[in-house]
């Protein structure tokens, strides 16, 4: 006869709804195993790719086989596109921070100058979603 805390009984509650009540769960590995094995045949077979220039993966297996030149050429052209986007990505962020930078001192500036309605102001911007997130 085990007491269970509250937290333990928590976690006992959301790994029933997990695998009885929600969908998704399975009564039995046999039913995993078919969940699996469809949602492979789609991934691998029906499912085009961004990344494979809108080809199912076995499509572009099938390319590959037949035409390794074009096949590299997609390949190469989405690790350019990452390449692209982690740059952007990087200069996004760069600049969010000097946002933030700027916006900070302008609030120490507004304070050092006791002016209230510009620490309002300032104390605003530093708060605004737009300016505080991680781009």
């Amino acid at each position: 006869n085990h007491h269970l805390s509250p937290d333990a009984k928590k976690h006992l509650r959301w790994l029933y709804l997990l695998y009885y009540e929600k969908k998704g769960g399975f009564n039995d590995l046999q039913q995993q195993k078919e969940a699996t094995r469809k949602w492979e045949n789609n991934y691998n077979f029906k499912r085009p790719h961004q990344a494979l220039e809108y080809l199912t993966p076995m499509e572009f297996y099938a390319l590959w086989k037949k035409n390794l030149e074009k096949a590299a050429a997609i390949a190469e052209k989405w690790q350019e596109y990452l390449r692209k986007q982690r740059l952007r990505l990087t200069r996004a962020r760069r600049i969010k921070k000097k946002e933030q930078i700027d916006t900070l001192m302008m609030f120490i500036d507004a304070k050092l100058k006791r002016n209230k309605q510009e620490v309002e102001d300032v104390k605003l911007q530093l708060i605004d979603c737009k300016l505080c997130s991680a781009a």
